[in-house]
């Protein structure tokens, strides 16, 4: 699995859109718009673990760190409390505090408001859960202003079951498109050509149009929500050229349009990832794989048995779970003082539509003693999954 699955999954049409949108406006030299890392996405969706899970994995000689057992016992409290799933944990970015007694999951993208703010607190080793919501009216149907996990589920299951998050989350009224896309990159082509000249898309070719949600600009301004980004580019030596136009999907009026350059990328060398990240390694993931005790195949050996048991996976989900080996180019890092290593795998089981357990998982493993230091697993279903 490549990494350009990655980008279909987490770059899709919709609110998510927003991030390869802001990508291309800092590639502008223009003010960064609000991204979302997606790792740090990912690594706010430690997934809900349950009892007997736990007992499972101690069964199997698993330890886990103590930062990821406050994640693992958070997310059971909500599971327990609220009914968030761990499918539902990819919507949150999770945060524990200082003094390791409070992780706090809040909602993410568009949808953070709905949501909300889940609070875990810490007293005397039991854990009590608190919703930002509580006390508030929640709506029977998806229009509400508020989501609990009721809601949020059944938005996942139109999700998973091919809708896109404007479908889903707009009123028909904010979501008319009277534009296609062949005709959006018309359109701003004619309006690069009005404002910049006839001949100034000579050498460019078309990067890319995305059609996305701005749901920044919830005010009423005559049109609906949704819009398309079209950017043409070309590299002219060292250089970098590019045109984005912003255009209206209810009747192609185009409100923004913008030119940038910028330092061209240097070609990829032509061997694997893996040689080149030995060639650039830098210095912490040297140092980690030199501290190592245990070999990497023995740390993967781990991070199965970790994903097994935490989350209950078949042994059908296991032979079709795929370590993904060129996500993280380094693999190896230090954690403070402690070297370790990561993990990243995928589970597809259709290629037509998402199944219960499909989505992406990340195991962090000491390499002196074992331990796992992070787990988590994100469905994919905020993106294009």
């Amino acid at each position: 699995m490549k990494r350009e699955l990655f980008k279909k999954v987490y770059t899709p049409e919709g609110d998510a859109l927003k991030i390869r949108v802001g990508d291309t406006l800092q590639a502008l030299r223009d003010e960064p718009e609000r991204r979302i890392n997606m790792k740090k996405m990912m690594v706010a969706a430690l997934a809900a673990v349950l009892i007997l899970a736990a007992a499972v994995a101690l069964a199997a000689g698993l330890v886990f760190s103590e930062k990821a057992d406050i994640g693992l016992a958070a997310q059971q409290a909500l599971e327990e409390q609220y009914g968030i799933t761990p499918e539902m944990h990819g919507f949150f970015e999770q945060e524990l505090s200082e003094d390791g007694k409070t992780v706090t999951f809040t909602g993410l993208l568009s949808m953070s408001e709905r949501l909300g703010v889940y609070t875990v607190t810490f007293d005397g080793g039991k854990a009590k859960a608190s919703w930002s919501h509580d006390g508030e009216n929640v709506g029977d149907g998806l229009d509400s202003s508020v989501w609990d996990a009721k809601l949020l589920g059944e938005a996942m299951a139109r999700k998973a079951a091919g809708e896109e998050w404007y479908e889903i989350l707009l009123p028909e009224e904010k979501r008319e498109i009277n534009v296609t896309q062949e005709q959006a990159v018309q359109l701003a082509r004619q309006a690069v050509e009005a404002e910049y000249g006839a001949d100034a898309l000579e050498g460019f070719a078309l990067d890319h149009v995305s059609r996305y949600v701005d749901f920044d600009q919830m005010e009423e301004d005559g049109h609906g929500l949704l819009r398309y980004v079209a950017l043409f580019a070309k590299e002219s030596g060292k250089t970098w050229e590019g045109y984005q136009i912003r255009l209206y999907a209810d009747d192609g009026t185009v409100f923004e349009s913008k030119y940038g350059t910028k330092a061209a990328e240097e070609a990829e060398p032509e061997e694997s990832p893996a040689q080149s990240a030995e060639q650039t390694e830098p210095p912490e993931s040297r140092q980690a794989r030199s501290m190592a005790k245990i070999s990497e195949e023995q740390a993967k050996t781990i991070a199965l048995e970790a994903i097994e048991t935490t989350y209950g996976l078949t042994e059908a989900q296991m032979e079709q779970l795929e370590y993904v080996w060129d996500y993280e180019a380094y693999p190896y890092d230090m954690l403070g003082d402690q070297p370790v290593i990561s993990f990243w795998f995928w589970l597809a089981q259709s290629e037509l539509s998402h199944t219960e357990g499909d989505g992406l998982y990340k195991v962090m493993v000491n390499v002196v003693s074992g331990t796992i230091e992070e787990i988590f697993y994100d469905s994919g279903l905020l993106g294009n999954g």
